[in-house]
């Protein structure tokens, strides 16, 4: 009775309840807090190799956030990977890319620019990876710490990449089976989340956390529940919440 009447009460002052959520989408002007850190520094690691915190990691693309704010989201997983000669390496939907790279302290320019693969099938991440290929082109610095590369570019639009590794030791199990009808990789998933602690607040947080997140509905007076959209890539960063107990399949 008495979860019931606190209940009752929080749904009259917050709109608590199963309806849709406008919050969060992947245009979100938001930033990822899994991807920023306050103590990035401008690349330099020893006079001798200025570039050694960038060489021999598989850096997995995350955002792109251009001057106005708006965030896209990566649904399949883009690589960079920078040697000791000079030379860039990177995946994408359409194949691979190389090319050169030039740096000091915190400059960083690709002498020949990384082109789309001229037998890429349109599809319906074409228009995501022009953007991705039109920002590389476009670099002049970067910014990095132990976790993230963020490459910035002339028009201030900025290219963020994480570490491509595990980000837990032990991820929550997804339950349930893939729905049949869950599309192609590029696809977002939609997932019910069930909860440790205020879903209030949660459900301010991962749109702040995640821009590609779509909070879709939510209960939390009874059963800790918030239903979301999200890529596969983000997915991963949700099985390593402390703040969420579940994760299964919608």
């Amino acid at each position: 009775m008495k979860k019931i009447l606190l209940c009752s009460i929080t749904a009259f002052l917050t709109a608590c309840g199963s309806g849709t959520i406008e919050t969060g989408s992947s245009t979100s002007s938001a930033s990822s807090s899994s991807s920023s850190s306050s103590s990035s520094s401008s690349g330099v690691v020893g006079e001798e190799n200025p570039h050694a915190s960038l060489i021999g990691k598989d850096w997995e693309l995350r955002f792109i956030k251009n001057v106005a704010g708006v965030v896209q989201s990566s649904h399949i997983p883009l690589t960079l990977r920078f040697d000791e000669s000079g030379r860039l390496d990177g995946t994408t939907t359409c194949g691979s890319f190389s090319s050169e790279y030039s740096v000091g302290a915190d400059a960083l320019t690709f002498p020949e620019a990384p082109t789309l693969p001229l037998n890429c099938t349109p599809g319906p991440w074409a228009a995501f990876e022009r953007d991705y290929y039109a920002a590389l082109n476009r670099v002049v610095g970067f910014a990095i710490d132990a976790a993230s590369l963020k490459l910035i570019a002339e028009n201030k639009t900025v290219i963020t990449y994480e570490l491509n590794e595990a980000k837990c030791e032990t991820p929550l199990d997804v339950t349930g089976d893939v729905p049949a009808d869950s599309g192609p990789p590029w696809a977002p998933l939609k997932l019910v989340l069930r909860v440790d602690g205020v879903v209030e607040k949660l459900i301010e947080q991962l749109p702040a956390d995640y821009p590609d997140l779509q909070i879709l509905t939510s209960d939390g007076c009874f059963n800790n529940r918030i239903d979301v959209s999200v890529n596969r890539i983000t997915l991963q960063y949700l099985r390593c919440r402390s703040d969420i107990a579940s994760i299964t399949y919608r």
